[in-house]
């Protein structure tokens, strides 16, 4: 799947992320922890606020980011960076995928078009596919 370059589709994208966003970032993680309790040793020690405005900050980075190879190719390097110390098991970073992609949906309103959830989808599927990767790697 092929991340989009069209700034316009990318701009689009970005307003999903215009609504509630506090909201929507404690509902995805709400969302994500209930369905797969598996995870929930990996944010005990998190402050609730401080990983919801770093959600809603790295979607939009990633997002925005899309448009240039080398800057969407840096965010994720920074992303797996992050990541690596926490030894997220590589299949965990699908199911992130799944309740991210729901979780915008339900609060995209009228911006989740099916372009908009093809860039999402696009972005979010290489971003994960990258972070299981560098996962697998530091195992």
């Amino acid at each position: 799947m092929t991340v989009p370059n069209d700034p316009g589709l990318l701009l689009r994208a970005v307003d999903v992320l215009a609504g509630p966003r506090t909201e929507m970032a404690a509902d995805f993680y709400r969302r994500l922890l209930e369905r797969h309790p598996q995870l929930k040793s990996y944010f005990e020690h998190s402050d609730s606020a401080a990983l919801e405005r770093m959600f809603v900050t790295a979607l939009r980075s990633m997002m925005m980011a899309a448009s240039s190879p080398a800057e969407f190719a840096q965010q994720v390097d920074q992303l797996t960076e992050r990541h690596q110390p926490r030894n997220i098991k590589p299949e965990y970073f699908e199911l992130f995928t799944e309740v991210l992609l729901e979780t915008l949906a339900d609060y995209g309103g009228d911006a989740w078009t099916p372009e908009v959830e093809a860039a999402w989808r696009a972005v979010a599927t290489q971003t994960a596919g990258a972070l299981s990767a560098g996962s697998s790697s530091a195992a």
